[in-house]
Protein backbone atom coordinates (compact mmCIF):
# COMPACT_ATOMS: atom_id res chain seq x y z
CA UNK A 1 0.00 0.00 0.00
CA UNK A 2 2.83 2.38 0.85
CA UNK A 3 4.44 1.72 -2.56
CA UNK A 4 1.16 2.35 -4.35
CA UNK A 5 0.69 5.55 -2.41
CA UNK A 6 4.17 6.79 -3.26
CA UNK A 7 3.73 5.88 -6.94
CA UNK A 8 0.40 7.74 -7.06
CA UNK A 9 1.98 10.78 -5.40
CA UNK A 10 4.85 10.72 -7.90
CA UNK A 11 2.46 10.46 -10.87
CA UNK A 12 0.36 13.37 -9.62
CA UNK A 13 3.49 15.46 -9.13
CA UNK A 14 4.51 14.90 -12.75
CA UNK A 15 1.50 16.91 -13.92
CA UNK A 16 2.59 20.12 -12.19
CA UNK A 17 5.75 21.82 -11.07
CA UNK A 18 4.50 22.09 -7.52
CA UNK A 19 4.70 18.80 -5.71
CA UNK A 20 1.47 17.75 -4.05
CA UNK A 21 1.82 17.49 -0.31
CA UNK A 22 0.21 14.68 1.60
CA UNK A 23 -1.98 16.03 4.32
CA UNK A 24 -3.05 13.75 7.08
CA UNK A 25 -4.15 16.39 9.48
CA UNK A 26 -7.40 15.12 10.85
CA UNK A 27 -9.73 17.88 12.05
CA UNK A 28 -11.33 17.93 15.45
CA UNK A 29 -15.00 17.02 15.54
CA UNK A 30 -16.93 20.20 14.94
CA UNK A 31 -19.54 21.29 17.48
CA UNK A 32 -22.20 21.16 14.77
CA UNK A 33 -21.11 17.62 13.86
CA UNK A 34 -21.93 18.41 10.22
CA UNK A 35 -19.85 17.93 7.16
CA UNK A 36 -18.41 21.10 5.70
CA UNK A 37 -19.86 22.30 2.42
CA UNK A 38 -19.27 19.70 -0.26
CA UNK A 39 -16.17 20.01 -2.37
CA UNK A 40 -16.34 18.76 -5.98
CA UNK A 41 -12.80 17.37 -5.76
CA UNK A 42 -13.40 15.26 -2.63
CA UNK A 43 -15.19 11.92 -2.50
CA UNK A 44 -17.38 11.21 0.54
CA UNK A 45 -17.60 7.68 1.94
CA UNK A 46 -20.44 7.08 4.40
CA UNK A 47 -20.03 3.92 6.50
CA UNK A 48 -22.25 1.96 8.86
CA UNK A 49 -22.64 -1.45 10.45
CA UNK A 50 -25.54 -3.57 11.66
CA UNK A 51 -24.63 -5.98 14.46
CA UNK A 52 -26.44 -9.18 15.52
CA UNK A 53 -25.37 -9.79 19.13
CA UNK A 54 -26.83 -13.32 19.24
CA UNK A 55 -24.90 -14.57 16.22
CA UNK A 56 -21.90 -12.23 16.56
CA UNK A 57 -22.37 -11.37 12.90
CA UNK A 58 -22.28 -7.94 11.32
CA UNK A 59 -23.39 -6.41 8.06
CA UNK A 60 -21.02 -3.68 6.87
CA UNK A 61 -21.91 -1.03 4.30
CA UNK A 62 -20.36 1.97 2.60
CA UNK A 63 -21.72 4.50 0.12
CA UNK A 64 -19.42 6.64 -2.00
CA UNK A 65 -20.50 9.95 -3.51
CA UNK A 66 -18.69 12.92 -4.99
CA UNK A 67 -15.58 13.19 -7.13
CA UNK A 68 -14.65 11.25 -9.09
CA UNK A 69 -17.89 9.37 -8.48
CA UNK A 70 -20.55 10.90 -10.70
CA UNK A 71 -22.98 8.22 -9.59
CA UNK A 72 -23.43 6.77 -6.12
CA UNK A 73 -21.34 3.63 -5.59
CA UNK A 74 -21.78 1.32 -2.65
CA UNK A 75 -20.72 -1.98 -1.22
CA UNK A 76 -21.53 -4.40 1.56
CA UNK A 77 -19.78 -7.16 3.42
CA UNK A 78 -20.50 -9.68 6.17
CA UNK A 79 -18.16 -10.48 9.06
CA UNK A 80 -18.54 -13.18 11.69
CA UNK A 81 -17.30 -13.31 15.29
CA UNK A 82 -17.63 -9.56 15.88
CA UNK A 83 -17.85 -8.92 19.62
CA UNK A 84 -19.30 -5.40 19.85
CA UNK A 85 -21.06 -2.68 17.86
CA UNK A 86 -17.98 -0.43 18.20
CA UNK A 87 -15.79 -3.09 16.59
CA UNK A 88 -18.44 -3.45 13.87
CA UNK A 89 -18.35 0.29 13.11
CA UNK A 90 -14.54 0.22 12.96
CA UNK A 91 -14.67 -2.70 10.53
CA UNK A 92 -17.10 -0.73 8.35
CA UNK A 93 -14.68 2.19 8.14
CA UNK A 94 -11.77 -0.14 7.36
CA UNK A 95 -13.75 -1.87 4.59
CA UNK A 96 -14.84 1.49 3.19
CA UNK A 97 -11.22 2.62 3.13
CA UNK A 98 -10.05 -0.59 1.41
CA UNK A 99 -12.74 -0.18 -1.21
CA UNK A 100 -12.13 3.52 -1.90
CA UNK A 101 -8.36 2.91 -2.08
CA UNK A 102 -8.99 0.33 -4.79
CA UNK A 103 -11.01 2.94 -6.72
CA UNK A 104 -7.91 5.19 -7.00
CA UNK A 105 -9.52 8.00 -5.05
CA UNK A 106 -6.98 10.41 -3.61
CA UNK A 107 -9.05 12.93 -1.61
CA UNK A 108 -11.59 11.47 0.79
CA UNK A 109 -13.95 12.31 3.64
CA UNK A 110 -14.97 9.32 5.78
CA UNK A 111 -18.26 9.71 7.66
CA UNK A 112 -19.71 7.60 10.46
CA UNK A 113 -22.59 8.04 12.87
CA UNK A 114 -20.51 6.56 15.72
CA UNK A 115 -19.12 9.51 17.69
CA UNK A 116 -16.96 7.30 19.93
CA UNK A 117 -15.16 5.74 16.98
CA UNK A 118 -14.59 9.05 15.20
CA UNK A 119 -13.15 10.40 18.46
CA UNK A 120 -10.78 7.42 18.69
CA UNK A 121 -9.62 7.95 15.09
CA UNK A 122 -9.16 11.69 15.38
CA UNK A 123 -7.51 11.77 18.79
CA UNK A 124 -5.60 8.52 18.24
CA UNK A 125 -6.73 7.27 21.64
CA UNK A 126 -6.38 3.62 22.54
CA UNK A 127 -9.22 1.13 22.78
CA UNK A 128 -7.96 -2.35 23.53
CA UNK A 129 -10.47 -4.23 21.40
CA UNK A 130 -9.89 -1.88 18.45
CA UNK A 131 -6.09 -1.81 18.38
CA UNK A 132 -5.52 -3.93 15.28
CA UNK A 133 -8.41 -2.45 13.30
CA UNK A 134 -7.34 1.11 14.11
CA UNK A 135 -3.77 0.21 13.15
CA UNK A 136 -5.08 -1.05 9.78
CA UNK A 137 -7.08 2.16 9.30
CA UNK A 138 -4.08 4.37 10.11
CA UNK A 139 -1.89 2.37 7.70
CA UNK A 140 -4.46 2.93 4.94
CA UNK A 141 -4.31 6.71 5.42
CA UNK A 142 -1.06 6.85 3.45
CA UNK A 143 -2.81 5.64 0.29
CA UNK A 144 -4.68 8.96 0.10
CA UNK A 145 -3.35 12.42 -0.65
CA UNK A 146 -5.81 13.84 1.90
CA UNK A 147 -8.35 12.27 4.22
CA UNK A 148 -10.63 13.61 6.94
CA UNK A 149 -13.00 11.88 9.37
CA UNK A 150 -16.41 13.32 10.28
CA UNK A 151 -19.21 12.38 12.62
CA UNK A 152 -22.67 12.65 11.05
CA UNK A 153 -26.13 12.17 12.50
CA UNK A 154 -27.99 8.89 12.04
CA UNK A 155 -30.55 10.75 9.93
CA UNK A 156 -27.87 11.69 7.39
CA UNK A 157 -26.65 8.09 7.26
CA UNK A 158 -29.98 6.35 6.63
CA UNK A 159 -29.06 4.98 3.19
CA UNK A 160 -25.90 3.33 4.47
CA UNK A 161 -27.71 2.05 7.57
CA UNK A 162 -30.39 0.44 5.38
CA UNK A 163 -27.70 -1.24 3.24
CA UNK A 164 -25.94 -2.62 6.33
CA UNK A 165 -29.20 -3.97 7.77
CA UNK A 166 -30.20 -5.50 4.44
CA UNK A 167 -26.83 -7.23 4.01
CA UNK A 168 -27.08 -8.69 7.52
CA UNK A 169 -30.68 -9.79 6.98
CA UNK A 170 -29.84 -11.39 3.61
CA UNK A 171 -26.87 -13.27 5.10
CA UNK A 172 -29.27 -15.47 7.08
CA UNK A 173 -31.34 -16.51 4.09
Amino acid sequence: MKGISLAREWNEAQGSKVKAQKTHTIPQISKTRDLPQSNPQIAVCMTDASWDANRLRVGLAWVLTGAPATVVRNGTSIQDFVTSPLVAEALAIREGLYWTASQKISHLWICSDNLTLIGVLINKTQRKKLLEIIKDIHNLLYVFVSIDFFHISKEKNEETDALAKASLRNSFV
